[in-house]
């Protein structure tokens, strides 16, 4: 197991912690959403894909990259950040099922409101060609972000997680 890519990455909000399991590694990231740190973190994480060969194995890359690669808020350098790091060997795996699955939907997991609707794909789960291979079902649970009558005053998510099952 490894915690962290950057000495001061908790007071930036960035979270990364990889676990391996035999051959399959799984890393959780949170990337930091405001641009500077986002950018020197998004180049830290790629290195150390790089470092590891993760790119090459069985890997998943999954959570809050704060990129949104067909969005006009976000600049040329934060998509070309996240598109280097999809060039290590990685694919988004909503993406590459919903290729043969059209009725699935374009991935939206991420809405201004809870109740709204979704409108970007913020969260991303990210896999290599060997993962790729084992891609049995991908869906977005739309369901955790709809309130529960009887709760006073809960902060509702504005995300829905991204739920990904594998072949073993």
């Amino acid at each position: 197991m490894q915690c962290g890519l950057l000495p001061c990455e908790e007071n930036l909000g960035a979270r990364f912690l990889t676990v391996r399991a035999e051959d399959l590694e799984f890393s959780s990231v949170y990337v930091p959403c405001k641009k500077h740190p986002k950018m020197a973190w998004l180049q830290q994480l790629r290195e150390h894909i790089e470092r590891c060969d993760s790119g090459s194995r069985r890997s998943v890359l999954a959570g809050e990259f704060n990129v949104v690669l067909d969005s006009p808020h976000y600049t040329k350098a934060e998509k070309k950040a996240l598109n280097r790091l999809l060039n290590l060997g990685f694919s988004d795996l909503y993406d590459r099922y919903r290729c043969c699955h059209k009725e699935t939907g374009p991935g939206y997991n991420f809405g201004p409101s809870s109740k709204k609707p979704l409108t970007s794909k913020l969260q991303l789960i990210l896999g290599t060609k060997a993962i790729v291979k084992q891609l049995c079902n991908v869906k977005v649970d739309k369901e955790y972000r709809r309130q529960v009558p009887g709760l006073d005053n809960p902060k509702w998510p504005l995300s829905a997680p991204v739920v990904v099952d594998l072949a073993q």
